[in-house]
């Protein structure tokens, strides 16, 4: 590729440039344009590799954790869900005249009975009747611990048996149950 010199080609110039200097530099550029990179060098893929390496080691940890932070998330919600469902049937043990005023009493709401004990919810040997009647929460068993307490606990979780949310009975009318959580397994 040889430039010639014509009439107009450099028309604003007031001498003609040297055709021989222009050619030089036209050869030079497109000689060096041809020379085009053709891969990575291995210390660039080196580099590339070790800086994967140390992204991933960053976030690895994050994302290890995350499955134990869903069962203590779980756990949150859980309680809340067992402290509304207490309050919202206590409710409705105050509309009927025995409320289990200091004995156990069966109420029928919505066709089924349910057991309270000192107006709230019974725990422990009512399982199925008492507050876990009123909790229903997919991947959560409840497990009657013992004569007053109902455990819920989460199933997937790495102990199930250290990851639950615990509802304990009032122990006479006017005190509230006790709603209590462990996330040591979780």
């Amino acid at each position: 590729m040889y430039l010639k010199w014509g009439v107009n080609a450099f028309s604003g110039f007031s001498s003609p440039p040297d055709v021989d200097v222009l050619n030089a530099l036209v050869h030079v550029m497109s000689r060096s344009t041809v020379k085009s990179q053709k891969g990575f060098t291995i210390i660039e893929l080196i580099v590339v590799i070790v800086i994967l390496g140390v992204l991933a080691a960053t976030a690895l940890p994050k994302f290890i954790s995350l499955s134990g932070t869903a069962s203590i998330a779980v756990i949150d919600g859980l309680r809340g869900n067992v402290a509304s469902a207490m309050n919202m049937a206590y409710v409705k043990c105050l509309t009927f005249t025995s409320c289990g005023i200091g004995q156990p009493v069966s109420i029928t709401v919505d066709g089924k009975a349910h057991a309270f004990y000192n107006g709230y919810p019974n725990a422990g040997e009512t399982v199925s009747t008492g507050i876990d009647a009123w909790v229903n929460i997919q991947g959560v068993t409840a497990v009657g611990v013992s004569m007053y307490n109902t455990r819920f606990q989460v199933d997937r979780a790495k102990n199930p048996s250290a990851c639950y949310v615990d509802y304990r009975e009032a122990v006479s009318f006017g005190t509230t149950p006790i709603i209590t959580t462990n996330t040591t397994g979780c």
